[in-house]
């Protein structure tokens, strides 16, 4: 079987993907591979487990897992049990049996199901694998309801299907894939999202790949209009003097607004004040990614995505005020695939891409 499949419902046509464990004893059943964190929340992640008849005659456990990492080092070098990888986030749900959990009257309620979230940013989570506090499950303060479509994945497949429900945080980062070389085999490096469903005596239990279902899932970032209402016009102003010339030249540059989106043209005002006894003859405009990876320390890696050099407008002449001129930059990433490191959404297999989005940071909102 492929690694999924859509599965149409002929009546509302919504799309659902499919992947079944190699077994065949376990199916996952998934609303979306990519959601999005906006001002005021993120998609939730949801689904159906279906359950084969023999694993429900055991009582075997079944437990669904989100898992982020990023990787920083090449697959092929993974050797002695040293993985370039590090764990960023972790969520864990039993989904089989459904643990019976009471509410507030007293009343049984099987689901939602008790989690377990884990934030592996420091040191001491990321070394404790075996910690017994990881064991633990904190039962949910009320019943969460099934949404529509649980619902109606539960009514389609019947009594062995069983719901699960992700809450991602907000702090976590979305998806990334820096771009690998040409020649560069195995997994980018980039941060990732593993959807997990496994059969397991315990949360901690090495998984069996047989008995397993390992689904790629990403996280972007969305933002509005409204973020672009509420920020200030980006501006910038510099002068610059030169040896053994008299005067000095000013340049301004404005933008239209703070936030643009994929394919959307960059609109620079510019404006240059020449108090110079020489004549301006070349402008060069260059949108730049920087990138923050912390590892052991803190690295920034730029690259230019977008470069414009023009003459169009010029020479200034000497001792010219109030020049100004308007020009139109768009990056994309199909001017930029020969860069290698350059950073990128999130990407699935051979599907194409954008560039990476710009992280808002949480003030914004």
């Amino acid at each position: 079987m492929n690694e999924f499949e859509a599965d149409e419902f002929p009546k509302s046509g919504t799309r659902v993907f499919k992947k079944c464990s190699h077994t065949g004893k376990i199916t996952v059943y998934l609303s979306k591979r990519d959601f999005y964190t906006h001002e005021t929340h993120v998609d939730p992640i949801e689904g159906v487990i279906l359950v084969d008849p023999d694993i429900i005659q055991l009582k075997k456990p079944i437990y669904c897992q989100i898992l982020a990492a990023f990787r920083y080092g090449r697959e092929d070098l993974d050797v002695l049990g040293l993985t370039f990888r590090k764990y960023l986030y972790l969520s864990t749900v039993q989904v089989y049996p459904p643990v019976v959990v009471p509410n507030i009257q007293g009343l049984i309620n099987s689901g939602p199901l008790p989690s377990l979230s884990v934030s592996l940013n420091d040191k001491k989570c990321a070394n404790r694998k075996n910690d017994q506090i990881e064991k633990q499950f904190s039962a949910p303060s009320s019943y969460r309801n099934l949404t529509k479509l649980q619902e109606r994945l539960i009514k389609k497949l019947g009594a062995n299907a069983f719901p699960f429900y992700f809450e991602v945080p907000k702090e976590t980062p979305a998806s990334v894939t820096l771009q690998p070389g040409n020649h560069d085999d195995g997994k980018p490096c980039g941060v990732d999202y593993e959807l997990r469903t496994y059969i397991g005596h315990e949360v901690e239990e090495k998984t069996q790949k047989r008995n397993s279902v390992c689904l790629m899932i990403r996280k972007f970032s969305f933002s509005s209009e409204k973020v672009n209402n509420n920020l200030p016009i980006p501006r910038a102003n510099m002068t610059k003097d030169f040896l053994m010339c008299p005067g000095h030249i000013s340049l301004q540059m404005s933008l239209e607004k703070s936030n643009y989106f994929h394919g959307e043209n960059i609109s620079v005002n510019v404006k240059v004040d020449n108090r110079l006894n020489r004549a301006v003859k070349k402008i060069k405009l260059s949108v730049v990614q920087i990138a923050d990876i912390m590892l052991f320390s803190r690295t920034m890696y730029k690259c230019a995505v977008e470069e414009l050099e023009t003459e169009e407008g010029l020479p200034i002449l000497p001792f010219t005020d109030g020049w100004s001129r308007q020009y139109n930059l768009c990056p994309l990433l199909a001017k930029n695939r020969d860069k290698q490191g350059l950073a990128l959404d999130g990407k699935l297999k051979n599907e194409d891409t954008n560039l990476a989005s710009s992280t808002l940071a949480k003030w914004l909102w």
